[in-house]
């Protein structure tokens, strides 16, 4: 073989070269030294189509970067690291700079939160205005999280029959974790629907896989414990889902019927109005006791 310029194109030197973050140069001899093994000064340059007088400097570039290895000193021979582990040990690399970078990221974010937490009231310290509208089901999932980490008392949760997809999974821990810290949290729904039992059901099998946390007074909790906190009900017709936090916030949740969709929320932070929420979930419930486990 007399130069690798008579095998590889332009456009494949390119991969190799920006994959690797080489000089053309490098590229080459890289390339040469995969092609025809272990390789002196002399056979290098020809091979590669490199400049004799850049070949050695090319060479400890390449051992430097982990691309080539000295096969001996006199003469002086290298042979390239198989692409094979360099891609791979590259490519680990890359994975740690990329989470340590979000790490940062992170980190940096959460500093500036934090500032800016000790000069202004978070949200929810404050009434935003009382209403809220919330079009998309993950920003109803986001803020249903938020509102669910700073619940102390109750979450009133009450569905309806009207069909509509909601990935109650991602609700599961912050639930639990409201339940562990005191909150109650009673669930109605439609009489007949198979969704009040599945939700005991999914709830009791999240819990049983979750590490049971501590209360304030270090005493444990089992998951009976947490289990009665959470309370179902067969209820009335509900025309519309809603939610009620702590008599603070309500979420009336809209959904379209035919798609099965999440249409938009509307959430209220307004005490007078949660109080009133509460009062018709309790006309809801009247009469039908928590089911039974």
């Amino acid at each position: 073989m007399s130069s690798i310029t008579e095998l590889i194109g332009r456009d494949e030197l390119a991969v190799i070269r920006d994959f690797f973050s080489l000089t053309e140069y490098e590229a080459k001899a890289y390339i040469a030294l995969i092609l025809v093994g272990p390789a002196g000064i002399s056979r290098l340059s020809q091979v590669a189509g490199i400049p004799r007088t850049k070949c050695y400097s090319v060479a400890r570039s390449l051992i430097s970067k982990g691309l080539a290895v000295k096969v001996s000193s006199k003469p002086f021979v290298i042979d390239a690291v198989k692409p094979e582990i360099v891609s791979s040990r590259l490519a680990e690399g890359l994975c740690v700079d990329a989470r340590e970078k979000a790490a940062k990221v992170v980190e940096t974010i959460n500093r500036l939160a934090e500032k800016v937490g000790a000069r202004s009231p978070r949200r929810g310290d404050q009434e935003l205005a009382g209403v809220t509208l919330i079009e998309s089901i993950e920003g109803l999932v986001s803020m249903l999280i938020e509102d669910i980490d700073r619940a102390s008392k109750e979450i009133l949760i009450a569905t309806s029959n009207m069909p509509m997809e909601f990935p109650w999974r991602e609700l599961l821990t912050p639930s639990i974790k409201a339940l562990s810290r005191g909150v109650i949290i009673e669930y109605a729904g439609p009489r007949g629907s198979p969704a009040v039992k599945h939700i005991k059901m999914l709830l009791e099998g999240h819990i049983s896989m979750l590490q049971v946390p501590q209360t304030d007074l270090g005493e444990d909790l089992g998951s009976a414990d947490i289990i009665d906190r959470f309370r179902l009900y067969e209820s009335g017709y509900i025309e519309s889902p809603f939610i009620v936090i702590d008599e603070e916030i309500t979420y009336n949740i809209f959904s379209d019927p035919i798609r099965r969709r999440h249409m938009f929320t509307i959430r209220i932070y307004n005490p007078r109005y949660a109080r009133s929420m509460k009062i018709y979930f309790r006309m809801l419930t009247k009469g039908a006791g928590p089911l039974p486990p």
